[in-house]
This record gives structure tokens, C-alpha cells and sequence, in this order.
């Protein structure tokens, strides 16, 4: 269909990451709709039509092929009778991340008809107050049309003394924006976003040292 129409819009309904290899690169539009019940047809009619705004994000990582997903790259899978999973903590986009391998799509991805712009980061510390972090960032819909969207906060420790993943998402808002509005949002860190689960300690720790607070729409683009 693809060699023939090349403007085909291709729906995607599946609950988990599909092999897209041979034909993504061909598709114009890919409409990633999950499982989208009873109703579905009626609201995919309505944002392929322009009357609704997408502004659904990926709760999952999508691999460039199978291979590329942590459970084969660190794992056993598909194994044979017994299957060992070894990945740990690095479970999706932490696996993508902290190994640079690039995702097809990753987690938190998800685009619209309008476009946002993140400006103005200020993060506001103090390990002895609660919060111990206030993150505060602009944004503003820069686009024709009004939408949704979804802020994400992720947390990297500079200073680690045990494993752990490259970055974490710790906190996100999503709200609506008109053409041309902008807004201050706040986030609200705790010394439990900064901490990590002791093996050791049985309890969870807040090492002492650096962190950088990351502020983006996807898992990849912050």
C-alpha cells in the first residue's frame, strides 16, 4: 500500500511494541491508537479529521527490532524451557538510556497538531526543606492549533556510588495550551526523587553529590 499511496495513513492498534522495520521509514503518518475499545473508530475518525488534537504519549519504549529490547540484550529471551530475566533495573527506557541504544520510539514520545516550546528552567534547592527541590520551566504553545502537553522531569545522579540507571522520570504535568499561551509550570522534588533502594541498607538512600534535573516531552528529548 505504502509503493502505491505514499500519503497512507497507517493505525497501529496493539497493546505492546511491533516490529515496523521494513516499513516505518515508508509512512508518511503512523497513528500509534493501543487498544482503543468500543468507541475507537468514532474518535480516530475525529483526530485523523482534524477535529481532535492527539496528545498521547508512549507509556512504553518501542526498539528499532527485537533484538534491541534489554530482555534479549541482557537477558535470556525467548530462552528454552527456563527463561532468566537479567536486566534489573535496567528496564525500558532506563536500558535505552544508560546503554545508548536508540529506540524506533521513545518512551514519553508523542507529537500533535501544534508545536510547545520548553523555556526559562529554574530549579530551586535545599536538601533541609521539603520540597527539597521546586523546578519551575515556560511553556509555551508556539503552533496554529490548541492542544495538550505532557512535561516530564527526570532526575540523573552525577555523583553514584552503586549502579543505577542513566536517568529516572520522577514527576510530569500535562495541560492544555491555546496558540500563542504560555505558562509557568512547578514541580515539586522530594529527597525520595533523589534516592535509590540500598540492597545492603534495606531502605531507600539519598547519596550525598551532584544531580542534574532534566526537563523535556520524551524519555530522549530533554
Amino acid at each position: 500500500l505504502l509503493k502505491v499511496r505514499k500519503d497512507t495513513i497507517v493505525v497501529m492498534i496493539a497493546g505492546s511494541p511491533i516490529d515496523m522495520s521494513e516499513w516505518v521509514d515508508q509512512a508518511s503518518t503512523l497513528v500509534y491508537s493501543s487498544f482503543i475499545g468500543m468507541e475507537g473508530g468514532f474518535a480516530l475518525a475525529q483526530v485523523l479529521c482534524g477535529q481532535i488534537n492527539p496528545s498521547g504519549k508512549l507509556p512504553i519504549t518501542m526498539p528499532k527490532c527485537l533484538e534491541d529490547s534489554p530482555a534479549h540484550k541482557l537477558g535470556e529471551f525467548p530462552g528454552g524451557d527456563r527463561v532468566d530475566y537479567k536486566e534489573g533495573i535496567y528496564v525500558g527506557y532506563r536500558y535505552f538510556d544508560t546503554f545508548g541504544c536508540k529506540p524506533l520510539f521513545a518512551f514519553g514520545y508523542g507529537l500533535s497538531y501544534t508545536d510547545f516550546m520548553l523555556t526559562d528552567l529554574l530549579v530551586k534547592t535545599d536538601a533541609n526543606q521539603i520540597p527539597a527541590a521546586k523546578v519551575m520551566v515556560k511553556i509555551e504553545n508556539t503552533g496554529k492549533v490548541s492542544g495538550y502537553e505532557t512535561v516530564q522531569i527526570y532526575v540523573h545522579s552525577e555523583s553514584k556510588t552503586v549502579e543505577r540507571a542513566n536517568k529516572e522520570l520522577k514527576a510530569f504535568q500535562k495541560l492544555f495550551l491555546q496558540p500563542g499561551e504560555s505558562k509557568i509550570l512547578e514541580f515539586d522534588l522530594n529527597l525520595e526523587d533523589f534516592s535509590y533502594y540500598s540492597e545492603t541498607e534495606q531502605c531507600f538512600v539519598t547519596e550525598a553529590g551532584s544531580y542534574t534535573i532534566l526537563v523535556g516531552n520524551s524519555s530522549n528529548h530533554c
